[in-house]
């Protein structure tokens, strides 16, 4: 596969960021960028390093072990969704409420 290929594009990137709720800046400190540079990536007009892709997909990974923690948790307590975090979760995640809300819609969507 080229490089090209790999590399994600601008909408894509920004595209899986709303998708796991959060902000550009946080994405940014996360990916251990400038926020000038993400987003140059995310208009695409500046090249995104192939790396981003497996960084952006880690995050992801968290989230999705988050979705399956919050449903694990509804279907043991009993209790609706937890809008609130629940006590162990991640603080530097948790401090995306956004993130947050969506992960508890994706968990309540099965």
């Amino acid at each position: 596969m080229s490089v090209d290929m790999d590399r994600m594009t601008g909408a894509e990137l920004r595209a899986r960021r709303h998708r796991l709720g959060v902000q550009g800046p946080w994405m940014a400190d996360r990916l251990g960028v400038r926020q000038d540079t993400y987003r140059r990536w995310e208009s695409g007009r500046d090249p995104i390093p192939v790396r981003v892709r497996d960084e952006v997909a880690a995050v992801e990974d968290i989230t999705d072990q988050w979705v399956e923690t919050v449903r694990e948790w509804i279907e043991d307590t009993g209790q609706s969704a937890p809008w609130d975090p629940l006590p162990h979760a991640q603080p530097d995640m948790v401090a995306q409420p956004q993130w947050w809300l969506q992960v508890v819609l994706r968990a309540i969507e099965d």
